[in-house]
C-alpha cells in the first residue's frame, strides 16, 4: 500500500544486526525466482501496480537508471514472487548503495501487486531477502530507503528488526534539509501507525 494522502519525505531504516529476523514462508502454490533476461516488464508492472511508481513510462524510467546496466548482477540479487500461475507478482533486490559515503547493501525496491496485498508475500520477500544477504556473503549492517507514504512497509520492516535512522545526515541523501525533514517524517508514520518507533 503506498498511501499518497500523506506529505512525501523520504525515509532511511538500518538494522544491524542481520541474524537475527522471524521467518515467514509463502502461500501454498507461490514461489521464488530471480531475475531472468525478460523481466523487465514484470518488474515494471509490479512496480506500477503497488503503487510505488504511476505509469510503466515512469517504471521503465527508474529500471533504466537503476538496474538496465547491470543486468548480470540482477540475476543473483532480484527476486520475483510467482503466483500459482507463474506469473511475477512481487519483486525486491539486495543493492549496493551509496547514501553514507561508501558502498553498503540495501533493500531496493521492494514492492507487490496490489491485488496480492495481504496475503503474506511482503513478509515472506523479505524473510528471503535477509536469507540471499547472507548467501551472497555479507553480514552485519544493512539500509533501505522508503518513503512516508508506505507506512504499512515501515511497519513490516520494524518487525524485522530495522529502525528507523535519526543519525547524522547521509552524504548522498536527495535532500539538504535532512536534519529539519527527518523528525518532521517520522512523526508522520508515528501518527499514521498510533504509536511511537524506536529511537
Amino acid at each position: 500500500m503506498f498511501d499518497r494522502t500523506v506529505p512525501y519525505y523520504k525515509l532511511l531504516m538500518d538494522k544491524t544486526d542481520s541474524r537475527q529476523y522471524p521467518r515467514f514462508t509463502l502461500p501454498p502454490g507461490y514461489s521464488f525466482c530471480f531475475y531472468r533476461p525478460g523481466m523487465e516488464q514484470d518488474w515494471m508492472r509490479i512496480q506500477c501496480r503497488s503503487g510505488h511508481l504511476l505509469s510503466l513510462a515512469e517504471a521503465e524510467a527508474a529500471f533504466e537508471q537503476h538496474f538496465a546496466a547491470h543486468q548480470p548482477e540482477l540475476a543473483r540479487r532480484c527476486l520475483f514472487i510467482l503466483d500459482p500461475n507463474d506469473t511475477p507478482v512481487a519483486t525486491a533486490a539486495i543493492w549496493p548503495g551509496q547514501h553514507f559515503g561508501r558502498e553498503l547493501q540495501r533493500f531496493h525496491w521492494v514492492a507487490v501487486a496490489q491485488e496480492q496485498q495481504g496475503k503474506g508475500l511482503a513478509k515472506a520477500l523479505v524473510t528471503r531477502l535477509l536469507d540471499l544477504y547472507h548467501q551472497l556473503g555479507y553480514e552485519g549492517y544493512l539500509y533501505l530507503t522508503t518513503q512516508t507514504g508506505s507506512y504499512p512497509a515501515v511497519q513490516l520492516y520494524l518487525r524485522f528488526g530495522f529502525k528507523p535512522y535519526r543519525g547524522q545526515p547521509p552524504a548522498n541523501w536527495p535532500s539538504a534539509n535532512f536534519e529539519a525533514e527527518n523528525p518532521v517524517a517520522w512523526q508522520i508514520v508515528e501518527q499514521k501507525l498510533g504509536k511511537p518507533l524506536p529511537r
